[in-house]
């Protein structure tokens, strides 16, 4: 462990260069690395039996089914099922109890 001598005289920086280098590194790995993975995913997805089919199917929608009442309500079931999970999990995360 390193003294200094008073308090103008820090001492050696070494190991803080070592430190911030260590931990940028870290940082570094950790922010790139999930799309490092997402793309040999997608690339591992791209070459599977069916996937040019997959991939016309989600990029052609049948725009028949849009009008179908089934398909409607469905969608409005989904979006008020989920509107009220967000704010009742709103709410239950701001309520504090005494």
């Amino acid at each position: 462990m390193l003294h200094s001598k008073n308090i103008q005289d820090f001492g050696s920086s070494e190991c803080d260069e070592l430190y911030t280098i260590i931990i940028f590194q870290v940082v570094y790995v950790t922010a790139v690395m999930p799309y490092v993975i997402l793309l040999i995913l997608f690339i591992r997805g791209l070459f599977l039996e069916g996937a040019t089919r997959g991939l016309f199917y989600f990029a052609n929608p049948v725009m028949e089914r849009l009008g179908d009442p089934e398909v409607r309500m469905y969608s409005i079931y989904r979006m008020n099922t989920h509107t009220h999970r967000t704010l009742v999990s709103d709410l239950a995360q701001n309520c504090q109890v005494y």
